[in-house]
C-alpha cells in the first residue's frame, strides 16, 4: 500500500481525551522535543503504515510499493 506524501498537512481532527491520557501525550512528546500534534501525527502513522515508515511518510522494507 503506497504511502502519500504527508509533508502538507491540511486536515484537522477533534479528538477528545481523558486527561490523564492527554497529560501522558505530551509528557511523551515532551520528552521527544515535538510538538504534542506531531507526535500524535507519528504513533498515527505508525500504526497505520507500520513501525518501519520514517518520518518522511515514504514506506521502506516490505511495506513499500514495488
Amino acid at each position: 500500500m503506497p504511502m502519500a506524501d504527508d509533508s502538507k498537512k491540511t486536515e484537522c481532527i477533534k479528538v477528545w481525551l481523558s486527561e490523564p491520557l492527554e497529560l501522558a501525550l505530551r509528557r511523551l512528546a515532551d520528552q521527544d522535543d515535538r510538538k504534542l500534534s506531531e507526535y500524535i501525527c507519528i504513533i498515527l502513522r505508525h500504526h497505520v503504515y507500520g513501525y518501519g515508515a520514517p518520518a518522511t511518510g515514504e514506506p521502506e522494507g516490505p511495506k513499500r510499493g514495488d
